[in-house]
């Protein structure tokens, strides 16, 4: 299963790096009224703040998403940003042998032991989540980028979608 969802992880990752591409230096930090003044690129280094904290919780034991490295270039050069995603899908396939390595979550004052596993499911589905907000992003200021089909939409939207489409076939 942790194939699966590195797998997963990367593909993900892989579609948010086609959709950076695309923007202009001044797009990706263009502030929008609509969406409270943030940007693109603040949006991208969140996300990726969430995978990052991973893979500190795997060297630390410990995965705390409140405390997060917040690194300004991510959000401000989209380059950069996409040098850093890259970096981390050639990490991701040695993350395997973490499988079963137990990883404590903490966040206030709560703390549960969690793995990889669940962690990388998690970020993959708040990367989704981010992309549905990009997608209006990209469909409201920047209507002439192509945005890909699955781009911020769950698999099992997807899913769902296509259960609808084969059902109007008939």
């Amino acid at each position: 299963m942790i194939n699966q969802i590195i797998s997963e992880t990367i593909s993900l990752i892989n579609d948010l790096i086609y959709h950076i591409h695309q923007l202009e230096d001044e797009e990706y930090i263009l502030k929008l009224k609509e969406f409270s003044n943030s940007t693109i690129g603040e949006h991208i280094r969140h996300i990726f703040n969430f995978y990052e904290c991973i893979l500190n919780g795997i060297k630390t034991g410990t995965v705390n998403y409140d405390i997060r490295i917040r690194d300004k270039k991510i959000e401000t050069e989209k380059d950069y940003a996409i040098l850093r995603f890259q970096e981390m899908i050639e990490i991701l396939p040695s993350l395997k042998s973490f499988d079963s390595k137990k990883i404590n979550f903490i966040q206030n004052e709560n703390e549960i032991e969690t793995n990889l596993l669940r962690e990388l499911i998690y970020s993959n589905e708040h990367l989704i989540h981010h992309s549905a907000i990009l997608r209006i992003y990209f469909q409201i200021n920047f209507p002439d980028k192509k945005i890909s089909k699955n781009f911020g939409f769950n698999k099992s939207t997807l899913n769902y979608n296509e259960t609808l489409s084969f059902l109007s076939l008939k």
